[in-house]
Formats: C-alpha cells, sequence, structure tokens
C-alpha cells in the first residue's frame, strides 16, 4: 500500500509549529490503514478492517485511515486529528480525498476527519450522524470491531452516493421534525452546539485556527 503525502515533510512540521509533530503516534512502516496503539482490537479483527479500508482503496483510490491512541495528552481532537492526517499524509495529492477515523480511548472521544475532496459526498453533519449514530454506541457497549466495521461501511454508502444526507434527515426523522419548528436564530445555536459537542466531532480537512 503507498499512500502519498498531502505536503512535504517539513512543510507540515512548520505549520504543526514547535513540538506538535514529536507528539503524533509515528507513521508506520509500512504503512497501514489500521492503526491500535492502544491494543483495543484484535489482531482477527485489525486484519479484516485492514483488508476492508484496502480493498477499498484499491477500487475508489480513496483512503479510510482507523487510527486509536491511548489518548490526547490534553491536546483539542480538532487539531490532533488535522495534523496526523497531513503528517501521515492520509489521501492522495491533489486529489485530498483521504479521511481518518481517530479514537482516543481516554478521553472517551472520537472524530471524523475528511479530506476536501469528499466534503461534497460526507458533509460535516453526516459525519456526525455517523459518530452518534453508530461509534459512540457501539463504542459505549464495547463492541469497538462492530463500531469500526459499520461505521466505515456507512462511509463507503455515502461516499457512493448509496445513502445521502437527504435520506438521512428525511422528513420522518425526529431531526427533521424538530428542527421544522424552531426558530432559525436558535435553530443555529443547535447546529453548532451539536458540531462541536465534546464527545465527538466530525470535520473537512482545514487547519484548525
Amino acid at each position: 500500500m503507498k499512500i502519498t503525502h498531502f505536503f512535504l515533510i517539513m512543510g507540515v512540521l512548520h505549520l504543526a509549529g514547535p513540538g506538535r509533530a514529536q507528539e503524533l503516534p509515528p507513521r508506520p512502516e509500512p504503512a497501514r490503514f489500521v492503526n491500535d496503539f492502544a491494543n483495543l482490537l484484535s489482531t482477527t479483527e485489525q486484519e479484516t478492517l485492514e483488508t476492508k479500508l484496502r480493498n477499498y482503496q484499491d477500487s475508489t483510490s480513496t483512503q479510510i485511515a482507523i487510527v486509536i491512541i491511548p489518548s490526547l495528552n490534553g491536546q483539542n481532537i480538532e487539531s490532533y486529528s488535522f495534523y496526523l492526517a497531513q503528517n501521515w499524509g492520509i489521501g492522495q495529492m491533489g486529489k485530498d480525498n483521504g479521511l481518518l477515523i481517530l479514537m482516543a480511548v481516554q478521553d472517551r472521544k472520537v472524530r471524523i476527519e475528511v479530506g476536501y475532496g469528499l466534503e461534497d459526498r460526507l458533509p460535516d453533519l453526516a459525519a456526525k450522524h455517523i459518530i452518534d449514530s453508530i461509534l459512540i454506541p457501539n463504542f459505549r457497549a464495547q463492541n469497538y470491531f462492530q463500531g469500526f466495521d459499520e461505521a466505515t461501511t456507512r462511509i463507503f454508502d455515502y461516499l457512493s452516493g448509496a445513502y445521502t444526507v437527504d435520506e438521512t434527515f428525511s422528513k420522518d426523522s425526529n431531526i427533521f421534525r424538530i428542527f421544522m419548528i424552531i426558530p432559525g436564530g436558535l435553530l443555529i445555536i443547535i447546529i453548532l452546539s451539536y458540531l462541536l459537542s465534546g464527545h465527538g466531532a466530525s470535520g473537512k480537512r482545514k487547519k484548525p485556527s
């Protein structure tokens, strides 16, 4: 498997700032799609997900990586996931078609970092829905493999167009009905709070402020 870099390593280190790159886990050699630094998954589970994601890259060129770390060590998960995706070079140069699922076990946080090349098919609201409806419930039940397996399958569905945001939040959904009766200003506040809530987050590949 070949994972290409968005930027030269020195450029990434400059973006990351002093000491930040050293706080990231080292990029495995050879590169892998599934990287469990917390020993959360069994060897068989890791290899099953690895094969699934490798086959997906071979058929679509889109690279999806799973990274499990013990702790963020006080860092912000948004910044951490951004710099990790950049440092490891997840996605193809010029396409920005990489996606990172990051889980910090001790912090009980998870984030989906989406490259710009995928955001039209997997916008923030869809990524957040995957976290809230698939990843977090499975993780709370300690069904870690099932959570990653179901989440990656749902991501495949979004990226292929088989599943859309309109279908996710259809007129039959509780979320849609609630939004229809909420005044516009309050709705904006609720959406911002929903996207920025602490236990889970998703985002596009952009440098944090």
